[in-house]
C-alpha cells in the first residue's frame, strides 16, 4: 500500500468499510471531482483540444476532444491494453493529492461496451470512439427471431471475444503500476441484457408480448455475468489485495469485491416490470456475490427505487442526478425523505454539485449515513477543504 495514489490510504478504506457496513449512521464521506490537472497535461501534449465533462464514479474526471466521434474504430482494449493503463495511471494520481473518501480505481474493461455481452453470445458488435475511449453496439442482435435462442443459450461464451475480455484484464494486473486498483465490468443482467441480445425495439415489446421468454434470457444472465465477472476477478483479485493490503475493503469494494447492478434499461417501462421480471434475476446476483452494489439514475429513479429498496444484501446504491424528471428534485434535496420512507439504513451514494453541499454543510442539513459524490468544486485546496469539513461533521439526529 505504500505506493498507492493517495494521502491516507487506510482511513479511507477504514470509514468506507464502516459505511457500507451500515456502522456510520451519523456520519457522511465525500468523493470530490475536481479538474484533474495530471489528465489535462498528458491531452495537451498530444494536442487534444478538450473540454470538461465529469465521469461515473469510479474512475478520475475524463476530457473528451471537441471533434465527433469515429465510427466504427476498433476497441481500444484489443487494439492498444497499453494505453489503456498509460491513461488510466495518468487518471489516477489525482488520488495523490485528495484527503477525500475516493480511492484509486481504474476500469480497464471499459472500452467494450456493453455490446461485448452481444458478442459474448455470437453477435457482430461495432465500436465508435472519440480518440479516447471507445464503446459499443450490437449491431446484428443475436436473439433475432426466439428460435435462436437456444443455441444462444446452449454456447459458452464465444470467442474470440471471451478471450480478448479475459486478456485485458490478465495485462492489466501484469502491467498496472501498483498506484491503483482495477474493477471489474458492470453487470449486464436482465433487460439490459434483453436489450443487447434482442435489440432495443423487440426487447421493449416483449416484456408484454412474450414476457415468460424474455425471462429465459434473465435466468441465463445470472450465470453469464458470473462467468464474465470470474474472468477478470482471476487476474484482478491478486492483483488489489497486493495494492490495498486491505482483504475487508477488497471482500466489499464496488466492482472490486461485490459487482456493480444497473437497471437502467427499465427507465423506459412502468416499474411494476422491474418489480415483477427483473428484481428477482438480480436477487439472485446479489445471493450468488453476497452483497452487490446498485446504479441508479434517470427519469424513473423515484418510482424504481422502492423496488431497488427491496433488494437483500445491498450494500450501497447510488442515487444519480442526470435525467431526472422535470418535477423531480435532486436526490441530496430530498435524502431525509428517501432515508424514512423508502431505503431505511441503506448505504446511499448520491451525486450533488458543489454549490449543494457546501449550502447543506453550512446549515447542517446533509443527512448523515451518505456517501456524497461532489462535482462543480473549484479545485484541490477547495476539494480538501471540502473533505475536511465532511469528516467533521456529525448528521443531526
Amino acid at each position: 500500500m505504500t505506493g498507492l495514489y493517495k494521502r491516507d490510504p487506510a482511513g479511507a478504506m477504514d470509514r468506507l468499510v464502516k459505511f457500507w457496513r451500515r456502522e456510520a449512521r451519523e456520519r457522511i464521506l465525500i468523493t470530490t471531482l475536481p479538474p484533474n490537472p495530471y489528465w489535462d497535461r498528458y491531452l495537451q501534449d498530444r494536442g487534444y483540444t478538450a473540454r470538461y465533462r465529469i465521469s461515473a464514479p469510479g474512475y478520475a474526471l475524463t476530457y473528451f476532444p471537441e471533434d465527433v466521434s469515429s465510427f466504427p474504430a476498433q476497441c481500444l482494449a484489443v487494439e492498444d491494453p497499453g494505453r489503456v493503463i498509460e491513461m488510466i495511471d495518468i487518471q489516477q494520481r489525482l488520488c495523490l493529492d485528495l484527503e477525500d473518501d475516493s480511492l484509486p480505481v481504474g476500469y480497464p474493461s471499459l472500452h467494450f461496451g456493453e455490446g461485448v455481452f452481444g458478442a459474448f453470445a455470437g453477435a457482430a458488435v461495432e465500436f465508435s470512439s472519440n480518440g479516447l475511449y471507445t464503446w459499443s453496439a450490437t449491431s446484428a442482435p443475436p436473439v433475432r427471431e426466439w428460435d435462436d435462442m437456444e443455441g444462444v443459450l446452449a454456447a459458452p461464451l464465444r470467442e474470440p471475444w471471451r478471450s480478448r475480455f479475459e486478456s485485458m484484464a490478465k495485462y492489466a494486473a501484469a502491467h498496472a503500476a501498483g498506484g491503483y486498483g482495477l474493477r471489474t465490468f458492470i453487470t449486464i443482467d436482465t433487460l439490459n441484457l434483453a436489450v443487447e441480445w434482442r435489440g432495443s425495439t423487440a426487447a421493449y415489446t416483449d416484456v408484454i408480448d412474450a414476457p415468460e421468454k424474455l425471462e429465459r434470457i434473465f435466468d441465463h444472465g445470472v450465470a453469464l455475468n458470473q462467468e464474465v465477472i470470474a474472468l477478470e476477478t482471476a487476474h484482478l483479485d491478486p492483483y488489489n489485495h497486493r495494492v490495498f493490503e486491505n482483504p475487508a475493503f477488497c471482500a466489499l469494494a464496488p466492482a472490486i469485491g461485490k459487482p456493480v447492478l444497473s437497471i437502467d434499461a427499465f427507465t423506459l417501462v412502468a416499474p411494476r416490470l422491474y418489480r415483477e421480471l427483473g428484481l428477482p434475476y438480480q436477487q439472485r446476483l446479489i445471493d450468488q456475490f453476497g452483497g452487490a452494489h446498485m446504479h441508479l439514475h434517470g427519469t424513473k429513479l423515484y418510482k424504481l427505487l422502492p423496488a431497488v429498496a427491496q433488494l437483500r444484501g445491498l450494500l450501497s446504491i447510488e442515487l444519480g442526478d442526470d435525467g431526472l424528471g422535470p418535477a423531480d428534485p435532486s436526490p441530496i434535496e430530498n435524502l431525509r425523505r428517501i432515508q424514512d420512507e423508502i431505503t431505511g439504513d441503506a448505504p446511499l451514494f448520491v451525486h450533488c454539485d458543489g454549490r449543494q453541499f457546501s449550502r447543506g454543510l453550512q446549515a447542517r442539513t446533509l443527512a448523515g449515513g451518505v456517501h456524497y459524490c461532489v462535482r462543480d468544486v473549484g479545485g484541490i485546496a477547495e476539494a480538501n477543504a471540502l473533505a475536511a469539513r465532511a469528516h467533521d461533521y456529525v448528521a443531526p439526529a
